[in-house]
């Protein structure tokens, strides 16, 4: 299978500096036969949420 993006939106909370860790997460929302959504979070170190992400994709066979 392939897939390819329909959709991305990302959402910035806060500034990230040079160096910072970064910690992410990434889930399969809703995987379809024709279109599957994904999301994820990105934290510092501390724990704070410093993005969030989604994204819908087309699956096609290839």
């Amino acid at each position: 299978m392939g897939y390819t993006s329909v959709e991305i939106k990302v959402g910035y909370l806060r500034p990230v500096f040079a160096g910072t860790p970064l910690y992410t997460r990434g889930w399969v929302v809703k995987p379809g036969r024709r279109t599957a959504f994904a999301e994820a979070e990105i934290r510092d170190d501390g724990g704070k949420a410093v993005a969030t992400a989604s994204s819908s994709c087309l699956v096609f066979e290839l």
